[in-house]
């Protein structure tokens, strides 16, 4: 519930006609608030439209969700680049505070490393959510150019959307701590694949074997 967690953050990733929609909703638990809680996870499918009109409604039933979910739990929303200004303006006109990160392949790889360690750390509660957890057990590391990466595969699920949804909350909530910025970050891109992606022991036995 709501009063599970405070300072809750709705990560989305939104797909409309091509992709699912995924949002991930992530808030700060009790006692002492350091440890994220995953609130809810909900997925949309991909709605074909066959004239401008009926996309525009879809699109905007889709916004019309999302900041219902936001508003109820008084959630600051976190969006990639797709549509951003479109986005942003709607969201905000139906009473939601949101944000856009640009995701490239560095930032990209810093934001889903993020999530990787707190999972690793065992300092985020993930529900038992099949389609969440197949997308984060979907992701791939990678090496290219001497620099690790992330791999977001296409499935018949979608393109890992719930994954980035919820890479994109968890980042919220770090910047919301911190104010961090990609900028300061950029030295990451030449980590190494352990740097980034492998932290201590899993904490929950086998449950998260697997993530990327």
């Amino acid at each position: 519930g709501r009063l599970d967690a405070t300072g809750w953050i709705l990560g989305v990733d939104l797909g409309f006609a091509s992709d699912p929609t995924g949002a991930v909703l992530i808030g700060r638990g009790a006692p002492d608030r350091t440890r994220l809680r995953v609130g809810l996870a909900r997925k949309w499918e991909p709605q074909r439209t066959a004239s401008f009109e009926e996309r525009r409604s879809v699109e905007d039933a889709r916004l019309a969700d999302i900041a219902e979910i936001a508003n109820y739990y008084d959630a600051r929303c976190v969006i990639d680049q797709h549509l951003a200004p479109q986005v942003e303006s709607r969201l905000r006109r139906l009473g939601v505070r949101v944000e856009a990160l640009v995701l490239t392949a560095q930032s990209k790889t810093l934001v889903f490393a993020e999530l990787r360690a707190r999972i690793h750390a065992g300092t985020i509660e993930l529900p038992d959510d099949a389609d969440l957890l197949a997308d984060l057990r979907g992701l791939r590391s990678q090496f290219r150019a001497g620099a690790s990466g992330v791999v977001t595969p296409r499935t018949a699920r979608g393109h890992s959307d719930l994954a980035v949804a919820a890479c994109l909350a968890c980042w919220g909530q770090r910047s919301a701590v911190h104010a961090d910025s990609f900028a300061q970050y950029q030295w990451l891109g030449a980590s190494t694949d352990a740097d980034l992606y492998y932290g201590p022991a899993l904490a929950d036995g086998d449950r998260y074997r697997g993530f990327f």
